[in-house]
C-alpha cells in the first residue's frame, strides 16, 4: 500500500539494461501474461510503432528496480493520459508507445506493481513489489544475493 504520495520520482524513460538476468527476467514476466494481455498490449492496428512493448515491458522492470533499489517507499510518478506520449514528449524519449500504460496496468493486475489510487492532472503513481515473496526477483542482475 502506497502511504505518501509525494515521496515520488518521475519514470525514467531511459533505464536500460542488456543484462542476461534482466532479459531473462523481462521474458518470464512476458511470458506471465495471459493471451489476453498480450493481445491487449500488442494491440490490432498495422502501425506498430518504432519500439515494441516486450522493449517498453524491459524498461518498465529496469525503472522500477532502480526505484525500489534506491528507495523500496519510493513511487514513481508517469503520466497516464494519451496526449502525454506523443512524439518529442518526455515519455516519446526511447520511442515508447502510450501502451505502455496497458502494460503498467497487466503489471498491477498480476501483483508486481502498486497504484496509488490518487493523481493529479492524470499522473499515476506506482511503487515496485519486488520484495521478500514478490515474484519476481532482479537482484541476480546486480550481483546481489
Amino acid at each position: 500500500m502506497i502511504t505518501d504520495v509525494w515521496h515520488s520520482r518521475l519514470f525514467n524513460v531511459h533505464a536500460w539494461s542488456e543484462h542476461k538476468a534482466v532479459m531473462s527476467l523481462t521474458e518470464q514476466v512476458f511470458q506471465s501474461f495471459s493471451d489476453e494481455q498480450k493481445a491487449t498490449v500488442i494491440g490490432k492496428s498495422n502501425n506498430k510503432g518504432k519500439t515494441d512493448l516486450y522493449r517498453a515491458l524491459r524498461v518498465i522492470l529496469v525503472d522500477q528496480y532502480v526505484s525500489w533499489r534506491t528507495d523500496p517507499t519510493l513511487c514513481t510518478a508517469i503520466q497516464r493520459g494519451r496526449n502525454k506520449w506523443i512524439v518529442k514528449s518526455r515519455y516519446n524519449g526511447m520511442n515508447l508507445p502510450h501502451r505502455t500504460s496497458d502494460v503498467i496496468d497487466i503489471l498491477i493486475e498480476q501483483g508486481l506493481l502498486h497504484k496509488a489510487n490518487h493523481s493529479y492532472n492524470r499522473t499515476g503513481l506506482n511503487r515496485p513489489q519486488f520484495a521478500g515473496g514478490s515474484k519476481v526477483s532482479m537482484d541476480g542482475a546486480y550481483g546481489k544475493k
